[in-house]
């Protein structure tokens, strides 16, 4: 879960985000990358944003859970725009988990990884947080 994440944003996929309206500049970037042959993390935040990607051919998709307007965080967003999508589609949540539980939740659910970043950047010790993290679902 946890490196399978990893592995996937950190070394081979773009990440492209579908917002502003750009919808003909996501798509031109996301068909480019594949042309390339790479993987892409499509990012969403609303289902509107979701059908859009969908309709590209998705290969993995992050839901956002954070307003970019308001920078407010709702993770209910995750499940509801997971219900959504495909089986067959890789689905990352992003964005405020803060307890393992929160984790197990999400793998329990099928979501194949996690963003964290506030979490551990505001972490005394980001290590030992990361270890308590990933208890919930090792």
């Amino acid at each position: 879960f946890i490196d399978h994440i990893t592995r996937v944003v950190g070394y081979f996929t773009p990440v492209s985000q579908w917002n502003d309206g750009k919808k003909e500049e996501f798509k031109e970037l996301y068909f480019y990358a594949r042309k390339l042959g790479l993987s892409v993390l499509s990012e969403v935040h609303s289902e509107e944003e979701l059908e859009e990607v969908l309709s590209c051919g998705a290969d993995i998709i992050g839901i956002n859970n954070r307003n970019l307007s308001t920078l407010k965080v709702d993770t209910e967003n995750s499940f509801k725009l997971f219900n959504k999508i495909p089986e067959t589609v890789p689905v990352i949540a992003e964005s405020g988990y803060n307890k393992p539980e929160e984790l197990a939740e999400l793998k329990k659910r099928g979501f194949k990884g996690v963003l964290i970043g506030t979490s551990l950047v505001t972490a005394e010790n980001p290590e030992e947080k990361l270890k308590e993290l990933i208890k919930g679902v090792v």
